[in-house]
């Protein structure tokens, strides 16, 4: 790994000529990352990881315990903002569903769009069709919280509270730094009604996400993983079912799972943001470089000139 140099073209000089074989550059300044993909694009690796963004939607919280408000607020959300504020495009990418690309069973899926298409991307929001649901709802001008990390950027927060001000709602961002924020936003009896969430895969399968809103992950009057507290015992055997073909039938389980993120998506229990990706930069003295969407680049395969 190299060290952040103090001005960019020096760093990217040092790491362009010498013996130091990879960095991640994920968390460089964006202009570091564009002199790099514009002076040394075949030293530039960018890959998907297994890792979505997504904001808990709590369903037994007003004012969304009405599906009409959880999908309106798919529709008003700025993703691209997001993007931007995880690094642009060679960081993140805009998405409408939990499973993240690579994810066997994932097929993109985006109905959370203004001039929906064929091919599921996420084209910007529809705060039109998002107003509409909301003024069926009855709910606007309730008071409306969302939850996000203190200490940095609030990357996911402040998005959400615009789009929710826009649908009418008083909205607000409220911050906890991470000693307290799981304490506190895990626990049902808060009550929180937007929190700030995301996943990474430990292993490559759609359990991995989607198991995890099932009612093993809610447990009523304490603290639960699933901080939208969605519990639904017929999705349950669906994803049982899912997961005992994993081993026996891989084909039959990846289009279950296809249908039940494809579920979770129109029932809008959660707002998925962007899937994250890994910008790798290599030495022009690697070659035979390898990447896993699990694990990320496999070190132990390169060799070097």
């Amino acid at each position: 790994m190299i060290r952040l140099l103090p001005t960019f073209a020096r760093a990217a000089r040092v790491m362009a000529r010498s013996g130091d074989f990879m960095s991640n550059v994920g968390s460089f300044p964006s202009n570091v990352r564009s002199y790099f993909r514009l002076h040394h694009p075949s030293q530039v690796r960018v890959n998907p990881s297994m890792n979505t963004g997504f904001l808990f939607l709590n369903v037994h919280a007003p004012p969304f315990d009405d599906v009409r408000v959880l999908r309106a607020l798919n529709f008003a959300l700025d993703r691209s903002r997001i993007v931007v504020g995880f690094g642009g495009r060679a960081a993140a990418t805009p998405t409408c569903q939990l499973l993240p690309p690579q994810m066997p069973g994932y097929e993109r899926y985006c109905p959370y769009t203004h001039d929906p298409r064929p091919d599921g991307r996420w084209y910007g929001p529809d705060l039109a069709r998002a107003r509409r649901l909301v003024a069926e709802s009855g709910t606007k001008s309730m008071r409306v919280i969302v939850w996000d990390l203190a200490g940095g950027p609030p990357i996911e927060g402040i998005p959400p509270v615009d789009a929710l001000r826009r649908l009418g709602y008083r909205a607000s961002l409220r911050l906890l730094p991470a000693s307290t924020y799981f304490k506190y936003t895990d626990d049902s009896r808060n009550h929180g009604q937007v929190i700030e969430g995301g996943w990474s895969a430990d292993y490559s399968t759609a359990n991995n996400f989607i198991g995890k809103f099932t009612c093993a992950y809610f447990v009523p009057g304490s603290s639960s993983f699933d901080s939208s507290e969605f519990c639904d015992l017929a999705f349950d055997r669906r994803v049982t079912t899912a997961a005992a073909l994993q081993t026996t039938n891989p084909p039959a389980a990846a289009r279950l799972w296809t249908r039940l993120d494809r579920e979770l998506t129109d029932r809008a229990i959660l707002l998925p943001t962007v899937t994250l990706n890994t910008t790798d930069l290599v030495s022009a003295r690697v070659r035979n470089y390898h990447y896993n969407p699990v694990w990320g680049a496999l070190v132990d395969q390169f060799w070097v000139r």
